[in-house]
């Protein structure tokens, strides 16, 4: 296991510190991808060790499961909040209050009252 700063130097000669490259990948690692994902990882340690390397079962495994297609970094959602939709037609004070009314008391409640209010308006129409 590494140790403190990990050391990458540069073509300057300089060494820069921390994770800025991709380590390269280790023999092993590139042995275990060359064979094929069909082949069990007990298969897989037995061809290792017949070229001379040592691997486990676990290696074997996080070798695979890093390198498989598909599992470059995922990207995430941009994190700008969404544009709340706006309304295209203006709606009148009653409706709105229609719908406060529907959300307060309930639907079939609101119902009963607006059909009330019908009545009351077509009778002071009405005379």
């Amino acid at each position: 296991m590494l140790t403190g700063p990990l050391r990458w130097h540069t073509l300057s000669g300089r060494v820069r510190y921390g994770a800025t490259m991709a380590r390269p990948r280790s023999a092993l690692t590139k042995l275990i991808l060359s064979m094929p994902p069909g082949l069990s990882a007990k298969e897989v340690i037995t061809q290792v060790r017949a070229k001379g390397l040592r691997a486990t079962e676990s290696n074997v495994y996080r070798v695979r499961r890093m390198f498989r297609p598909g599992s470059e970094k995922q990207t995430r959602p941009s994190a700008t909040p969404s544009v709340a939709p706006v309304r295209t037609a203006s709606l009148s004070r009653a409706e709105d209050l229609l719908r406060a009314l529907g959300a307060e008391v309930g639907l079939a409640r609101a119902v009963d009252i607006l059909v009330a209010e019908r009545a009351r308006v077509r009778s002071l129409v009405r005379r």
